[in-house]
């Protein structure tokens, strides 16, 4: 059954309804905020806007059809041979299609039928783009190896999942973009993301800028100062480079994420991590604890869950899909 809307006088619905017979449901509404509303929901197939009886200018018709284009369905427009040229400016801006009033059933239950039809092939095709973006895509990550729709799929697992997770693979693979996606498809999306290399900032200079510190913590400290792990908020918290952090540092990172609370330097007042925090690195971990220059404690922690990026040798089939990205954009 074709669920029909017309935009017009009540009394044409009875009309209407008598004439195309049980497979169309016909209901009449003659309200532009009631129109947008049953729109809104998804109650309406086709929708008929009877020019005669509005009788409003095109600039009014214009900016009416503007508010409901985005209901994705299609208008198709009922008028009189004195209207026919506003009806056909009408199409020109996204009106499906126009019919003379009165109309033939026939030519009538062809339109609609048509605009019907149109609707759900393009509802179909944008179905089919989406899963296709999904297999080629993943937030800002590209690619449609299989190497690529594991990391995909390890993405969208562990995206709500309040767990830590290192994210290992070469230099230039993406790890961060991994962590963005992670953050992206989470619940925590619309929160800060904060990302921070670790092995940017100097040995000396890392905890002020992981846990903040107080004005005259340190020389040189003039003012108080809010740490990344506090930027972070109830976020994502991404350290990067986390092979690069010295032991003692390690040290320190392995009780703020035991205890999930953090001191800024010059305080003993403990302010709790909130933040999310991911783990990157292109060094072998577990050789670097087999050398003693990682610990094997805040290994183990970090370590909970682990997505591997590829390196573009490894999917050497994705070239042509980031080729023809980058020239597009």
């Amino acid at each position: 059954m074709i669920r029909l809307l017309l935009y017009s006088d009540p009394k044409l619905r009875s009309v209407l309804a008598a004439t195309l017979g049980s497979d169309y449901s016909v209901a009449t509404e003659c309200n532009k905020e009631k129109v947008k509303e049953l729109l809104a929901t998804e109650q309406v197939d086709v929708l008929i806007l009877d020019l005669d009886s509005t009788q409003s200018a095109l600039a009014e018709q214009l900016v009416f059809l503007a508010e409901i284009k985005g209901s994705h369905v299609p208008i198709v427009v009922m008028t009189d041979d004195d209207r026919r040229s506003t009806a056909m400016q009408l199409v020109g801006h996204g009106v499906y299609d126009y019919f003379r009033k009165p109309p033939s059933i026939p030519e009538l239950k062809f339109v609609v039928g048509r605009a019907h039809e149109h609707a759900n092939l393009k509802r179909e095709l944008e179905k089919a783009k989406n899963k296709l973006r999904e297999a080629v895509m993943c937030d800002q990550l590209i690619g449609a190896s299989g190497r690529a729709k594991v990391v995909y799929d390890l993405i969208r697992r562990v995206a709500d999942l309040n767990a830590f997770v290192l994210i290992t693979g070469e230099s230039g693979t993406g790890k961060e973009l991994v962590a963005r996606a992670i953050h992206n498809l989470s619940r925590r999306a619309k929160l800060p993301f904060v990302a921070i290399s670790c092995g940017a900032i100097p040995e000396s200079l890392i905890e002020a800028e992981l846990f903040g510190h107080e004005k005259g913590a340190f020389t040189g400290a003039a003012g108080a100062r809010t740490g990344y792990m506090e930027q972070a908020g109830e976020g994502t918290l991404f350290l990067d480079e986390i092979g690069e952090l010295s032991l003692q540092t390690q040290v320190k990172l392995l009780r703020v994420l035991q205890e999930k609370e953090f001191c800024k330097l010059g305080s003993n007042r403990s302010t709790p991590l909130k933040a999310r925090i991911l783990f990157a690195t292109h060094r072998s971990l577990p050789q670097m604890v087999e050398e003693g220059t990682f610990r094997q404690d805040l290994f183990f922690r970090v370590n909970v869950l682990k997505i591997e990026v590829p390196s573009l040798q490894e999917r050497l089939e994705d070239i042509a899909l980031l080729a023809n990205h980058f020239l597009e954009t």
